[in-house]
């Protein structure tokens, strides 16, 4: 049984494993955990932080149990920080109604004055736009420039989940989300957030859930590169967790 395998951040970097590949396994039927154990025998030094990788099957977060078929296609992905622990879990398929909002991932700059034409609603009273900015400083040290990098079809995915279920919870008139990727320089918009309601506290607290929600679930992920010379994925107290969510 052939299996595609993907690694994104700090495994292909780090480790010397390709991006892209094929794997075989030998039989079918075969799980998540199976897969591992093929990627340590082919690489050993996988071993060393078998227990900080997601795993991702079409698209879901996969259990180590989770049995897969001919042609899957396997995400693996880092946990940013090194004291983390393996969590990985299933979040359970939500059925979604047709896209509320406009979700996107772009390399191009984004424009807080389109997001905001775009949310304005003549039934709102209220319009709330969260704008994501690259900061120079971090606890004292200095950033020269971040990069952003996706798993593009999934993030879609998810940021428009995070907009449905936005809209199941605060009476919201227009949402969007939109997310950059690629080389940021200082003071530029990482992610905007939209959103319109008839009362500002509606808009308030979605777009607190909204952003909050985003660094958990939805595969994004920085790397930083500092004045010093260190480059770091991830933020640390700000570690990607695609924990369950309500």
């Amino acid at each position: 049984m052939q299996i595609g395998i993907r690694f994104l951040a700090v495994p292909h970097e780090t480790r010397g494993i390709p991006r892209h590949m094929d794997l075989t396994v030998g039989h079918d039927g075969a799980t998540v955990a199976d897969v591992k154990r093929e990627l340590v025998a082919s690489w050993p030094a996988l071993a060393q932080v078998l227990d900080r990788l997601y795993v991702i099957c079409n698209e879901s977060y996969a259990a180590p149990d989770t049995a897969l078929s001919e042609g899957d296609e396997l995400l693996v992905l880092p946990l940013p920080r090194e004291d983390d622990t393996l969590r990985e879990v299933m979040l359970a398929d939500v059925n979604l109604s047709p896209t509320l909002g406009a979700v996107a991932i772009v390399k191009e700059p984004l424009s807080a004055a389109k997001m905001y034409d775009l949310v304005t609603d003549p039934l709102s009273g209220a319009v709330v736009l969260f704008s994501g900015t690259v900061r120079e400083m971090t606890k004292g040290r200095q950033t020269l420039f971040l990069e952003y990098e996706a798993y593009e079809e999934m993030a879609l995915a998810k940021m428009q989940e995070i907009i449905e279920r936005c809209k199941q919870k605060w009476p919201i008139n227009k949402m969007a989300m939109w997310h950059r990727i690629g080389h940021l320089d200082i003071s530029e918009i990482s992610v905007l957030i939209g959103i319109s309601t008839a009362h500002r506290t509606d808009a308030y607290a979605a777009s607190r859930y909204a952003i909050d929600t985003l660094k958990q679930i939805v595969p994004i992920w920085k790397k930083e590169f500092y004045q010093d010379g260190e480059v770091q994925w991830g933020e640390p107290n700000e570690p990607w967790a695609p924990i369950p969510y309500r």
